[in-house]
């Protein structure tokens, strides 16, 4: 029987310290490696973890290989978070629910200390270091990197480090003071809108916010910058990695954790899927990170449940959560369904075939917009505003099909009667 918090109320009074982490459903094998490479190093510590996208109405049934309690996102069931379930994808929402989620753990729990794992995260030591540093100080986290990248036009870079941010979230500390609590408080609220992957608008979902929120607490945050915490394929320009009686080491210290992000254990030539500098072949460590790369693999391969395909928040209320769908809930708080392009130029003919080419042009507008090269809609829009008597835009539109398209004949023969008619025709 999977506990529930209150259930292991004891353990957290007596550990001071709860563990815990953010998983989809489809990666809640990621969760079950996390806490059996966890358990070895902290088997009296507790351990929790929050599936975003758990049915509502039945308990899930990998939860029964499970020691540790399992929280479905009803329990932190607001109006902004089902917000967020619809306009943020799955990586934004794991991101961003973390403040509520660490609020939450603050608020129905006695722990002084909560540490952060993401799923993906390769546990090979104590975090006792990490632990320790909440004593004296309410946060904690670790960078990215100690040392610049190098220049070669590959990624990562130190421009992509500094558009993520110096402190990486996958791994974070906290202990409850109330400053740290206004510090969540303050995360979450900014989250809840601006909590989009989106460089190009100054955004990434939680990191960006936690790595300006640390500098509010002074010094009351410690950041952890032992090269054996936050091992990732951001920083193995810095550090070598080497294995001795089954335990690994950056720089001859034993590593505490490897971050395992963009690893995809059916993917055997890559340690991560975004990183383009190197493969398992060509890196200067090949061989140790393969060996690295085999023995986290080999985790997965003891998961004692099948992997759930799909995501629980594609679809709301029957509609299909597309990119355009969830951008548009987000700027208009308005949820419909996005039109093909087969709908919209339906809806347009229909517009024409009723006598109405002021709103046929302008269902064409729109749908040029999202399809530039559609012939269909060029061909509709140019005869709507003939039309319309407007002969400049349908010359114009006539001009661009012929371009695209040099065999259209009726285009041909249209925009010969408009310049022959030297911009007066208005052909039915």
């Amino acid at each position: 029987m999977v506990p529930t918090l209150a259930e292991i109320a004891d353990s957290i009074q007596r550990a001071g310290v709860l563990f815990c982490t953010v998983v989809t459903r489809s990666h809640l094998k990621y969760a079950w490696v996390l806490r059996q490479a966890l358990r070895r190093h902290h088997p009296e510590e507790p351990f929790c973890i929050l599936v975003l996208d758990a049915p509502a109405d039945d308990p899930l049934p990998e939860s029964a290989a499970f020691d540790v309690p399992i929280l479905p996102l009803q329990d932190l069931r607001s109006q902004k978070i089902v917000d967020m379930t619809i306009y943020y994808s799955a990586y934004e929402l794991c991101g961003n629910i973390k403040p509520y989620f660490l609020l939450h753990l603050f608020e129905r729990t006695s722990a002084r200390k909560i540490v952060y794992l993401d799923s993906d995260l390769f546990i090979t030591g104590p975090l006792w270091t990490a632990i320790a540093t909440l004593d004296t100080h309410d946060a904690t986290a670790a960078p990215h990197t100690l040392s610049s990248l190098p220049e070669d036009g590959r990624e990562p870079s130190d421009l992509t480090i500094a558009a993520n941010g110096a402190y990486n979230t996958g791994f974070m500390g906290f202990r409850r003071t109330p400053e740290v609590l206004s510090l969540l408080e303050w995360m979450a609220e900014r989250v809840h809108r601006r909590g989009f992957n989106a460089f190009s608008q100054g955004m990434f979902c939680e990191q960006r916010f936690f790595n300006l929120g640390v500098t509010f607490l002074k010094e009351r945050f410690q950041p952890i910058t032992l090269e054996t915490y936050n091992v990732g394929y951001w920083n193995l320009h810095e550090r070598v990695i080497t294995k001795h009686a089954g335990a690994y080491f950056a720089n001859e210290q034993r590593v505490t954790f490897f971050h395992m992000s963009g690893f995809d254990p059916d993917v055997r030539d890559r340690l991560s899927l975004y990183d383009e500098r190197y493969d398992l072949t060509t890196h200067p460590q090949a061989a140790i990170l393969r060996d690295l790369a085999d023995d986290y693999r080999s985790l997965f391969a003891n998961v004692p449940f099948a992997s759930h395909a799909g995501y629980g928040f594609d679809v709301y209320d029957g509609i299909r959560l597309s990119p355009e769908v969830r951008r548009r809930y987000h700027r208009t708080g308005v949820l419909r369904r996005s039109v093909t392009l087969e709908e919209a130029l339906a809806a347009a003919r229909q517009q024409m075939e009723a006598g109405h080419p002021d709103e046929a042009a302008r269902l064409y507008a729109n749908i040029l917009q999202q399809a530039p090269r559609s012939i269909e809609t060029i061909h509709g829009y140019g005869i709507a505003a003939e039309r319309l008597g407007d002969c400049t835009l349908a010359r114009r539109l006539f001009h661009h099909l012929l371009a695209l398209a040099p065999d259209h004949a009726e285009a041909a023969s249209r925009l010969a009667a408009l310049e022959q008619d030297g911009g007066n025709a208005t052909s039915a």
